[in-house]
């Protein structure tokens, strides 16, 4: 956190949060400190001399500032959505919870879009922490997406079709719904099915995906070749938090399944 003249940003990994953004996350990561009673200090290898300067005082004067606000906060992360039949976790290769999300990103980008969208994906990196069975809060979708980022739709070419899927064999933290691969063991695309038709090279299809990985963010730099990215403004925390209210509401438990969307094959398929 960085304060000047009375005005602060907070920095994250991969987003920038300015003023009203930067109070939200800054917010939540005091409710997250004391939900998980976790005390931070300083590790020092030798005596340090600390001194009491200007901005230690703004650091103080900002606490108090936004300390009203954390009874508010805490009774909104706690606000339960939805229900969870099984453990969602994440893991090299196909798995359980980048197929829900990449699943549940399909069908939000498909109504705010009001498009029929070919394709979502998302990395193992983008998401945080695992989704235990149980109960799900707005904390559990906070955890699991911290970041600020946007759902943009993508017109890409059907050769950043094929590498995006060459990126999901090599790196094994990919995602992608709608979508049936089958890799050889060299990596090769063997077959591929999008929206139950065969891949064709030729044309072009819709992706649904943060403006991270948009814009290059994990190595992925190929999608910045895309034809268009269209914002509409809807980061990928609020596609997952509403996504779970609706299905709670409509009295359905969350689930997700290994479906084989991403299959290597054994065998040299080039003898």
């Amino acid at each position: 956190m960085f304060l000047k003249n009375g005005s602060f940003v907070v920095m994250s990994g991969r987003h920038l949060f300015t003023h009203k953004n930067a109070l939200i996350g800054l917010f939540f990561l005091l409710w997250l400190g004391s939900c998980r009673q976790q005390t931070w200090a300083p590790s020092l290898s030798m005596a340090t001399k600390l001194e009491v300067h200007s901005e230690a005082l703004q650091d103080s004067q900002m606490l108090v500032l936004i300390n009203p606000y954390r009874q508010g906060l805490e009774k909104a992360m706690n606000d339960t959505i939805g229900f969870l039949s099984i453990d969602l976790m994440k893991g090299d290769g196909e798995n359980l919870l980048g197929n829900f999300v990449s699943d549940l990103l399909l069908v939000k980008a498909s109504e705010v879009y009001d498009t029929l969208v070919d394709m979502a994906a998302v990395t193992n990196g983008g998401l945080r922490t695992p989704l235990k069975k149980g109960y799900l809060k707005v904390g559990d979708i906070f955890e699991l997406m911290p970041f600020d980022n946007e759902l943009l739709l993508l017109r890409i070419h059907g050769r950043q079709v094929e590498q995006l899927f060459t990126y999901m064999y090599q790196r094994k933290n990919l995602s992608v719904s709608n979508s049936k691969v089958v890799f050889d063991h060299y990596g090769h695309i063997h077959s591929l099915n999008i929206g139950g038709e065969p891949y064709d090279p030729t044309r072009f299809y819709s992706l649904a995906i943060s403006d991270y990985l948009a814009t290059g963010g994990d190595q992925m730099g190929f999608l910045t070749a895309s034809e268009s990215a269209v914002s509409a403004h809807y980061k990928v925390r609020d596609a997952i938090i509403d996504y779970v209210r609706e299905q709670h509401k409509a009295g359905d438990t969350i689930q997700a399944e290994i479906d084989g969307r991403a299959i290597i094959i054994e065998e040299d398929s080039h003898e």
